[in-house]
């Protein structure tokens, strides 16, 4: 049989997979492991290559978006909860002649309003909408921008004040104002009966200026010193004019600042400038028929002090005009020019319940001038020899006036009565000096620059 051992080493080297020792595998053995390695290598190479990748995503920060405004907090309120809201704290007020609107600010003692609505008196009421009627006074102003705040005795302490709003509304928002639109005096009756008053109107903002906000609000005579409000019933300015078609607010920095302000509270000015032009008839009682009639124009200048004591310097000038005088040529003249001294005296009728009327009985002294002339007309022919008997003769006519002017000191005194811008005065003067008791008696009626 040979060997054992050769024929155990053909055995081994007829086994598959088994080669000799020192030479390489064979090809099929050889692709395959490189296949194996190929198939293995690419999930590495993916696992290294998405590393890098996931490592930039993470790192990278997301781009900031820009944030978005915000949209109106109200853009649609519900008119009726808004209405609700401000009307409680919206006022009518009285001041002597001119009437107007105002609202509860504050801790409900202090009411806003227009100066221009409490200018012309110290007696100052206000009505809430429950119908009651408390005075108030002057506490701070300012002129230029026309707002006043009003102090009450004792806060509402039953009204909800409104709030200012910290800013300013732009052109296109939609405002809203509550007032009392040509409401003066007592409350409208007949078929306006429950209308005007605290009446709401609503527009928008046609444009921002520094110290106005014009808008299409319809804001009316007795709206003045209302408040002109946005959808959060938060006041953005106080109504001051008209003009045509739009309403006028003052923006409410100059109201935050006359509340904040640490300065001694304004009060009107002591004196007050006093002016008033009147006409009317008078009279000069002479003795036997030869009266005579004028119609004199007058005017005052002078001062008032605390409202409660007026004086003034007082000139007029009147003209004849009884016919018969003029018919026999005569002419006459007669003026005084003097000072007239008197208190005032006011009466108080109830709120919002009629014209208050003021009184002035006055004394008067001064300067009389008069002249009395005669006019006479003097004809003279062209031709002197000219015989009007025995045709017409061609001749002038020369106009002559001669005057005889005097002057003498006056007395005198009179009742004087304001109501509203108007005044009546009854009053008249002698001569204390002249024999004949040459004087004047008169009525006259006019307009004056203060009232009650």
């Amino acid at each position: 049989m040979g060997n054992p051992r050769i024929w155990l080493l053909v055995m081994l080297l007829a086994l598959p997979g088994v080669g000799r020792a020192g030479e390489p595998l064979p090809e099929s053995e050889t692709e395959s492991e490189s296949e194996s390695e190929s198939e293995s290598e690419p999930e590495s190479e993916t696992e290294s290559e998405s590393e890098p990748v996931c490592r930039t995503t993470e790192s990278e920060p997301e781009p900031e978006s820009e944030p978005e405004p915000d949209p109106d907090p109200d853009p649609d309120p519900d008119l009726g909860l808004l209405y609700d809201q401000v009307r409680p704290a919206v006022v009518r007020i009285a001041a002597g002649p001119a009437y107007g609107s105002g609202f509860v600010v504050g801790d409900g003692s202090r009411v806003i309003s227009a100066w221009h609505v409490v200018s012309m008196t110290d007696s100052i009421w206000i009505e809430t909408h429950d119908g009651s009627h408390h005075q108030v006074t002057v506490e701070r102003f300012d002129k230029k921008a026309d707002v006043v705040v009003l102090k009450l005795a004792d806060p509402l302490t039953d009204i909800a004040p409104l709030v200012l709003s910290p800013d300013t509304p732009r052109v296109g928002d939609t405002l809203y104002a509550v007032g009392h639109p040509f409401v003066a005096g007592e409350r409208p009756t007949g078929r306006h009966e429950g209308l005007l008053e605290w009446s709401m109107t609503a527009g928008m903002v046609s444009m921002v200026g520094e110290q106005q906000i014009q808008t299409t609000v319809s804001l009316q005579p007795g709206n003045s010193g209302g408040p002109v409000f946005d959808g959060q019933a938060r006041v953005v300015g106080v109504a001051v004019e008209h003009a045509g078609d739009f309403g006028l607010a003052r923006k409410v920095d100059v109201v935050a600042d006359l509340m904040a302000s640490d300065e001694a509270p304004k009060r009107r000015p002591p004196v007050r400038p006093h002016l008033a032009l009147g006409f009317g008839p008078s009279w000069l009682p002479q003795a036997g028929d030869n009266r005579r009639f004028h119609f004199d124009l007058s005017a005052d200048m002078g001062v008032e002090i605390d409202r409660k004591l007026r004086v003034a310097l007082r000139g007029d000038m009147g003209f004849l005009i009884n016919r018969s005088e003029k018919e026999a040529g005569r002419l006459g003249r007669q003026g005084r020019v003097g000072l007239m001294v008197g208190p005032l005296l006011r009466t108080r009728p109830p709120p919002f319940k009629g014209q208050a009327i003021r009184f002035q009985p006055y004394l008067f002294g001064g300067l009389g001038i008069g002249a009395a002339g005669l006019r006479s007309e003097t004809f003279e022919f062209l031709d002197p020899d000219c015989d009007p008997s025995l045709g017409p003769c061609e001749y002038s006519m020369t106009e002559t006036k001669e005057w005889d002017r005097s002057y003498y000191p006056m007395i005198g005194g009179g009742l004087r009565m304001d109501v509203g811008g108007l005044f009546i005065d009854l009053g008249g003067s002698v001569s204390p000096l002249d024999p004949q008791g040459t004087g004047t008696f008169g009525i006259k009626i006019g307009v004056q620059s203060n009232t009650p």
